[in-house]
This record gives structure tokens, C-alpha cells and sequence, in this order.
């Protein structure tokens, strides 16, 4: 342990931030990273849109409903996942 080896060397610290890295495939479910893939990939995301929702859901075999919720429910945990240390 880190603190054990600076105790043993006389070494001075102070612990001024203590941060935890997620990996960003932690943070989705299989079927999120797959609709998010496949939409970043048809340009769902680009400005314009290269992809609508319509045929983002076609390309998945899904209804719309279901890739606008499954989207929606991935975004969410990026984006708050993103912002946690400014909205604490």
C-alpha cells in the first residue's frame, strides 16, 4: 500500500484529492453500447443528422420507441457520469 511505503521512508504527503476512473464501457449495458455504437456510426449524432431515429431503429430491428429509450436511458448515464464532479 502506497501510504504503508511513505510511512516506512519518513516521506511527508498530503492527500489532496482522491478521484475514481470508470471505464467507459463500465458504464452501459450491453444493448446500451450497442444502440450508442450503431448510432454514432450512422451519424445519428452528427450535425446534421446523417441517421434518423426511424432508421437507427430499422438498422436494430426495433421499434422507435424502444431505440429513443434505450438511447435516452444511455445518454443520461454518460452524460450525468460526465458532469458528477460539477453538479456534487
Amino acid at each position: 500500500m502506497l501510504k504503508a511505503e511513505f510511512e516506512d521512508t519518513g516521506f511527508t504527503y498530503e492527500v489532496v484529492s482522491i478521484t475514481q476512473s470508470t471505464q467507459p464501457t463500465d458504464l452501459l449495458t450491453d444493448r446500451q453500447r450497442r444502440f450508442m455504437i450503431e448510432a454514432l456510426q450512422r451519424g445519428y449524432y452528427d450535425s446534421p443528422r446523417e441517421c434518423s431515429l426511424t432508421d437507427l431503429a430499422a438498422a436494430l430491428d426495433v421499434g422507435k420507441s424502444t431505440a429513443s429509450r434505450v438511447l435516452h436511458n444511455a445518454e443520461e448515464t454518460v452524460v450525468k457520469e460526465f458532469f458528477a464532479e460539477l453538479i456534487e
